[in-house]
């Protein structure tokens, strides 16, 4: 819909949105020679809120709690027979309301390969970066309108 600005002129464009779902759990196995057998669960969530912590308990249903800030999280753990992993992402696209975004990744993974040797390797990551944006001014009608 367009309705009049309070700018002569110009015109605000009005755009109804239903939200849907941003959360997603899943799930898989496999198997390779070198690593055996394999499965990994992960949830992730497009729409958290590392702020939206629950207030009661009835707030853990989804959609309920850590739901609606933009930022970016998700966990993962991959357990198998030679191998096993957990791993972890954060992002948060504007860092202290300043058009600069934050990633946070954290991993840890233990395995054992020829029967001989335990690799044990834990680490994390982190990058401050610019996030892309679109921005519309103002949307001026075709003649006629």
């Amino acid at each position: 819909d367009l309705w009049p600005s309070t700018e002569p002129g110009l015109y605000d464009l009005i755009i109804e949105v239903v939200e849907k779902e941003t959360g997603a759990l899943r799930f898989g196995v496999g198997f390779s020679t070198d690593g055996g057998i394999s499965g990994y669960i992960e949830y992730s969530q497009r729409n958290f809120d590392l702020f939206d912590w629950p207030k009661k308990l009835s707030d853990w249903i989804p959609g309920r709690a850590f739901i609606g800030g933009g930022q970016f999280f998700s966990t993962r753990f991959q357990p198998g027979t030679q191998f096993t992993q957990y791993s972890m992402r954060f992002r948060e696209p504007y860092i202290w309301d300043k058009n600069i975004g934050y990633n946070l990744s954290a991993f840890s993974s233990v395995g054992r390969f020829n029967s001989r040797s335990d690799i044990l390797s834990t680490g994390f990551s982190t990058s401050f970066f610019p996030p892309c944006t679109l921005t519309v001014r103002s949307v001026q009608p075709s003649s006629g309108m």
